[in-house]
């Protein structure tokens, strides 16, 4: 799991704008206590789609593994 920090020099992004992606729900990210943490699968997933969410939302699967099941 990545921080935040991690995340936003990833992205090669400012630490406002990484938090302002988890805010609107577009990079999802999981509450540990007070922590928040980034899956990096989850990381490049979101990377791998263009920094988009994925259609029907990140807890649904994308629309190319639905087809494939």
């Amino acid at each position: 799991m990545l921080t935040v920090d991690e995340v936003a020099a990833a992205l090669r992004l400012s630490l406002s704008a990484t938090y302002t992606l988890i805010r609107s729900g577009v990079l999802p990210a999981t509450h540990i206590g007070r922590r928040i943490r980034i899956v990096e699968r989850v990381l490049q997933n979101f990377i791998e789609v263009g920094g988009r969410g994925w259609p029907g939302g990140w807890r649904q699967r994308p629309a190319d593994e639905e087809h494939a099941a």
